[in-house]
């Protein structure tokens, strides 16, 4: 009866050893099955938010992704899906162009995608599903004199609390001089 502990022991431990072996390389055999693409034939790109891209050799980032622009604080226009259309090659890189639904407020302004190359950075060959968007948010027309007034001539909220402190405190200034005796000539 001892020698059957001592193998189910051995062969338990064998086990536990080759799941940690397994979860350690996961990676290496994940990437067998990992679908090599040349960027040029992407015809298209459809991007989500909230979904993080594939990756093999780098870190998963956002699908998509606003990094600036006049309308970036407007998260309720941030658009849920964006497509991007392969409109050629230029020897050097593919030209996207991308579209989204967004209120008639915004548009998308410059775009940037990027994707995973296969073997190393520069690779012509991209993993499948690794690339994401960065993307500017713009207004449009009218909307954007409205934002830059309300942005950069009356602030953010703060810069309004401030101007009402100082407004207040000019205000009790010039009540404290017209009062003090002397200061008005009752000639």
């Amino acid at each position: 009866m001892t020698s059957f502990w001592r193998l189910a022991l051995v062969i338990g431990l064998c086990l536990t050893s080759l799941g940690k072996f397994i979860a350690v390389f996961q990676p290496t055999f994940s990437s067998v099955t990992a679908k090599r693409v040349l960027l040029r034939d992407i015809t298209a790109l459809t991007f989500a938010r909230g979904q993080n891209t594939h990756s093999r050799r780098s870190n998963a980032i956002p699908q998509l992704k606003c990094i600036g622009g006049s309308a970036y604080r407007e998260w309720d226009a941030y658009p849920s899906v964006a497509q991007c259309y392969n409109r050629g090659y230029d020897g050097q890189d593919v030209q996207w162009e991308c579209r989204a639904e967004l209120p008639k407020s915004v548009f998308l302004g410059r775009v940037r995608v990027s994707c995973e190359g296969y073997d190393y950075p520069d690779d012509p060959y991209i993993l499948s599903g690794s690339c994401g968007l960065e993307y500017e948010l713009e207004y449009t027309g009218k909307k954007r004199h409205n934002r830059f007034f309300s942005r950069h001539i009356l602030g953010s909220s703060d810069n309004i609390k401030y101007a009402a402190i100082f407004g207040l405190l000019g205000l009790a200034a010039l009540i404290w001089y017209c009062c003090l005796p002397g200061s008005r000539d009752d000639g």
